[in-house]
């Protein structure tokens, strides 16, 4: 068994101000192809670790994409959309979108992205749904079939690159940069690229809604995955916005061994980020990043 070290976050709290998530839950209940997930019971292992109850949010049935990450890409795309649609944001239900003006105008938009797989299976699958279009990058090392899945959805195109995955988010930004109706949807933040990153962590925000409607207790123990920390930052401050401070359960962060720059970042302990370098692998292609995103929760 390897030996577990607790190490306490290095990073200060910086993330976009969540009043309530009411916004995001009035979008997707108008939304007609949306249901919530199921949470599974694992009650023989609970039995056999002593606990309670033990539960996994199954992402496996989201939106028919076999991924959480459509319920980002869909909130962060529709407002996107509807920010240049000069719609209320905050107010924006499915209809709207589908008005002719506004679908007029989303089909001039191209929307850009870097991806290990299911981000950019997502945006493909939003952009489909919503009337526009979607260019896909992925960094050398992604499997072809992940790719082809991506094609096809809508003939998307898609391409791998010789980079790694941040070399990968760089170029499709200077792609972006050079189209006058390109917009960057990517779930990675950096300084100065906060707003589209801060939407597609709101809508995981639905994920926290539809569990603590499902569970029989308030949790006590969350364990969430991370990759550049998008999925952990929104189940975090979901949480934060629907809960009370002293009933937040405990939350472990697991990254790949072999690509763990959250764990780098909080040796290394001083409040900054830190990048792994070289070309990282992982069999968990979509944990395969090696910078945190500027948002995050703690």
């Amino acid at each position: 068994m390897k030996n577990i070290q607790l190490l306490k976050s290095p990073f200060s709290f910086k993330a976009p101000e969540l009043k309530d998530d009411h916004e995001v839950e009035t979008f997707f209940n108008s939304v007609p192809y949306y249901k919530p997930t199921e949470l599974k019971e694992l009650t023989n292992l609970a039995k056999q670790l002593n606990v309670a109850e033990i539960a996994v949010k199954d992402e496996s049935s989201r939106f028919g994409i076999n991924s959480f990450k459509g319920a980002g890409g869909l909130y962060a795309m529709a407002c996107c959309i509807a920010e240049k649609a000069g719609l209320d944001v905050e107010k924006l239900t499915y209809d709207e979108l589908m008005k002719p003006e506004v679908k007029k105008l989303a089909e001039e938009i191209t929307f850009y992205t870097a991806t290990d797989g299911n981000h950019g299976r997502g945006i493909a699958w939003a952009a489909s749904k919503l009337g526009t279009h979607a260019v896909i990058k992925m960094p050398k090392g992604s499997k072809e079939i992940r790719a082809d899945h991506i094609r096809k959805i809508q003939n998307t195109e898609v391409e791998i690159t010789d980079k790694n995955y941040d070399n990968t988010v760089k170029e499709v930004k200077e792609l972006c940069e050079k189209d006058p109706n390109g917009i960057m949807i990517q779930d990675t933040a950096w300084e100065g690229y906060e707003k589209i990153p801060g939407w597609i962590i709101k809508g995981y925000g639905l994920i926290v809604d539809e569990f603590l409607h499902q569970i029989k207790e308030k949790p006590t123990h969350i364990f969430l995955q991370a990759g550049v920390g998008s999925l952990a930052a929104g189940i975090i401050l979901g949480l934060e916005e629907r809960m009370k401070p002293e009933e937040l359960p405990v939350i472990t962060i697991v990254e790949p061994e072999t690509v763990a720059c959250y764990y780098l970042s909080a040796q290394k302990g001083d409040g900054k980020r830190h990048h792994l370098e070289g070309l990282t692998k992982t069999m968990m292609a979509g944990l395969n990043c090696q910078t945190p995103s500027i948002l995050r929760g703690q």
